[in-house]
């Protein structure tokens, strides 16, 4: 006897129940899902458009090819004042690190300077400076700049410059190439070795141009 096709309904089964939707049932998830992105919305708006968002803006570090604020540091052993001649005033190449003294990573980060330090440090027309942030706490860099024995020149930089180039929260380190316009020519983060090899390979190059007899210039002595 050939088997149907389709098979008897089992004895005593009930077909499944048509489900309808309840007009006064919640979807509770749907509606905490709406609230959280309404809610990123608004706080979006209100950092881009809310009286805040002048100092949200003015808080990044200043763009490529803008004109960087003056970059005011303090002497880390006297604490005199002083300012650092960017590029336009002086046609020179101007290297900033910012850089925090208290981190654990505070004498490597130091450490990954010195190759570009060495490198560029004859050259009569190039500036670096290293502005540690904790201006409340000139000791504190002091021992750190003892503890990594570096020969970086090092300075202090205050809240309101902190402020002007960005150099605030886990940014830092932060370095910005100034050229000698007295345009920002790059900016990078942190002490990986290849973004700080290009760094300097862009101010050697830029450093070439003014001198032209830079890389040769030790050849005829």
């Amino acid at each position: 006897m050939a088997m149907s096709d389709t098979l008897p309904p089992v004895m005593g089964s009930q077909p499944a129940p048509e489900h309808r939707a309840d007009p006064n049932h919640v979807d509770w998830v749907a509606a905490a899902l709406a609230l959280v992105t309404s809610l990123s919305l608004v706080s979006a708006a209100w950092l881009r458009y809310g009286p805040e968002a002048d100092r949200f803006r003015k808080s990044e570090h200043p763009g490529l090819g803008s004109m960087p604020p003056a970059l005011v540091v303090n002497d880390a052993e006297s604490g005199e004042i002083r300012v650092v001649p960017l590029g336009g005033q002086s046609g020179r190449v101007v290297w900033v690190t910012f850089w925090s003294a208290s981190t654990p990573t505070a004498s490597a980060d130091l450490a990954a300077l010195e190759p570009a330090w060495a490198r560029l440090r004859s050259r009569s027309r190039f500036t670096m400076t290293v502005a540690a942030v904790e201006s409340d706490r000139p000791e504190l860099v002091r021992a750190a700049r003892a503890a990594a024995r570096t020969s970086l020149p090092i300075a202090i930089a205050g809240p309101a410059t902190r402020h002007t180039f960005g150099a605030e929260g886990s940014n830092l380190p932060l370095h910005v190439l100034i050229d000698e316009n007295g345009r920002v020519a790059a900016v990078a983060h942190g002490r990986a070795d290849s973004s700080l090899s290009r760094l300097a390979d862009q101010a050697e190059h830029r450093l070439d141009d003014l001198e032209p007899l830079g890389r040769s210039r030790f050849a005829w002595r």
